[in-house]
């Protein structure tokens, strides 16, 4: 795989979290108008805990990779 290729992989996995990332603060949001402060389903500590969740990553080493100065992939 040429570096190119493999640039453009790792901004698709980087854009896969940042929806998620957004889609679970939605979550969150919504949960909260529903059940407000109350617990949440399984036991868990509800809004609280889809709060703490919002910013977990499915790729945190290409993040890391990121920061550490590797170059995006070129626009199309």
């Amino acid at each position: 795989m040429e570096f190119a290729e493999l640039s453009e992989l790792v901004e698709a996995l980087v854009d896969h979290d940042e929806i998620w990332t957004e889609w679970r603060a939605c979550h969150a949001l919504l949960v909260e108008r529903q059940i407000g402060g109350r617990p949440g389903t399984g036991g868990s500590s509800g809004v609280a805990h889809l709060r703490a969740a919002v910013h977990r990553r499915f790729y945190p080493e290409l993040w890391e990779a990121r920061d550490a100065g590797i170059p995006p992939a070129p626009a199309r």
